[in-house]
């Protein structure tokens, strides 16, 4: 039986690694520029599309071994500057939706605070970190419909296993600031509507359109 020789991953300096997601950051950032207007705007007072198509909710605090719930919670405020950045988004036909396009940069100086987040199948936490949450449940409800999906990233492991656990664990998308991205597109004749909101305990989503469910 012949030895299967797998390569190790290459180790890169602390600078090395932070130029070169900054590389990334940058490409992307030029990407967006050059479509700049093939991506959805964002208008909370269009109300054209009054047609739910699917529904989902996930809760906002859960306990994991380890991890203080601090991260949990600073993961809420997360969410809520995200959202006010996203909820709202009208993507009409040929347009594109992308959660980073819209949320921008997470930093200190916007109010984002520290997380939980994943590295290379390892627990740890970072400014913005639990937005993947978000990734996750918009994912969920574009599953559901006829818009196509051209970027998503799935998670390297399961954080909660066997926590209140609704959708498949397959059915996740990861975020990472920018190059890391969910992104869908709208090939079909009619208008989407994005709605996301929170409540005590639970991350809220809606998908409605301007047409009925066929």
């Amino acid at each position: 039986m012949q030895d299967i020789i797998i390569d190790k991953p290459i180790k890169r300096s602390k600078l090395r690694l932070k130029l070169g997601k900054e590389y990334f950051i940058l490409k992307r950032k030029f990407d967006w520029w050059r479509h700049r207007n093939a991506y959805c705007t964002v208008d909370i007072n269009n109300n054209t599309c009054c047609y739910s198509h699917k529904k989902h909710q996930s809760v906002l605090l859960r306990q994991l071994k380890d991890v203080d719930m601090y991260l949990q919670y600073n993961k809420i405020t997360n969410l809520r500057l995200a959202i006010e950045k996203l909820n709202g988004s009208i993507i009409k036909p040929n347009q594109r939706f992308s959660i980073w396009q819209k949320v921008g940069r997470p930093s200190k100086k916007r109010g984002f605070l520290e997380g939980l987040s994943l590295h290379n199948g390892q627990i740890g936490k970072d400014i913005g970190g639990g937005l993947c949450q978000l990734g996750n449940l918009i994912y969920w409800i574009v599953l559901h419909s006829d818009l196509t999906i051209i970027e998503r990233w799935r998670h390297s492991f399961d954080v909660f296993p066997d926590i209140n656990r609704t959708i498949p664990f397959a059915c996740g998308a990861t975020l990472s600031y920018n190059y890391v991205d969910l992104q869908l597109i709208n090939k079909t004749n009619s208008t989407y509507r994005l709605n996301l909101w929170l409540d005590d305990q639970y991350l809220h989503g809606e998908l409605l359109a301007d047409t009925p469910l066929k």
